[in-house]
């Protein structure tokens, strides 16, 4: 085995580790992010945070058996911008079943629309605050890192955030009650799984509402309680209660 496949692999399995080689290799990011996009593509772009987050979730997903990391990472990169692309255009992303079958129009505060605005944002201000964009770059990274202990990716949250006024309110008493004093928030860490069970008791939320918004419910949480500030001021409305 190579070198570099030695080093991603070490990367999946030390966090710290993961950092200096994220780093080490922003060139190559930016060279796959270039080449997948059909554009040159700077630190600045969108793209580039884009495909930043999909080398972090090539690292997670990468093994022996998928040959050379670079050819892997490219890969993952480049669905990863097609899917942004087909969204961009109206049009369904590679895997469409990952992805809510309509949006209606009260979905303008959802974490799903933050998240885009986060990218645009990145683009739009590249001369005014680069260290903004620079820090918000790393919490995404960071972020990201955080919730593939759990299975997903800080991506996904664009497939999984709720629609509706009715459901957006059932999760926030959701996010609520997992965060409140107790053992509900430590178990969910412990187990990597969401307590749906006690939830359910807790708050009267229907066991399926639960089970369809586990990611967003776990991501929110664990963004509030770790340290994103540029990522979770979009859930004020949530933070002003706990």
């Amino acid at each position: 085995m190579a070198d570099f496949e030695k080093a991603a692999l070490l990367a999946k399995e030390d966090s710290d580790y993961r950092q200096n080689f994220i780093r080490d290799n922003e060139e190559l990011i930016l060279r796959l992010a270039s080449k997948n996009s059909g554009r040159y593509v700077t630190k600045s772009d969108d793209t580039y945070s884009i495909a930043l987050i999909a080398f972090n979730e090539a690292i997670d997903s990468y093994d022996e058996s998928k040959g050379k990391f670079v050819s892997f990472a490219s890969l993952v990169i480049k669905r990863r911008i097609v899917d942004e692309l087909r969204k961009d255009k109206g049009e369904m992303p590679v895997s469409p079943s990952s992805f809510e079958e309509y949006q209606d129009s009260e979905d303008a505060g959802s974490i799903d629309n933050s998240v885009t605005a986060k990218m645009n944002e990145l683009s739009n201000e590249r001369s005014e605050d680069n260290d903004r964009q620079e820090a918000i770059k790393n919490e995404i990274v960071a972020a990201t890192q955080v919730l593939s202990k759990y299975g997903f990716s800080f991506m996904d949250l664009t497939s999984c955030s709720p629609k509706s006024t009715a459901t957006k309110a059932a999760c926030k008493d959701a996010i609520l009650c997992l965060l409140k004093p107790g053992d509900l928030y430590e178990k969910m860490k412990d187990s990597k799984l969401l307590p749906i069970k006690e939830l359910e008791v807790k708050t009267g939320i229907k066991r399926k509402t639960l089970e369809r918004h586990r990611k967003y419910i776990m991501a929110v949480a664990e963004l509030l309680q770790g340290d994103f500030p540029h990522l979770d001021e979009y859930l004020i409305d949530i933070k002003k209660d706990l």
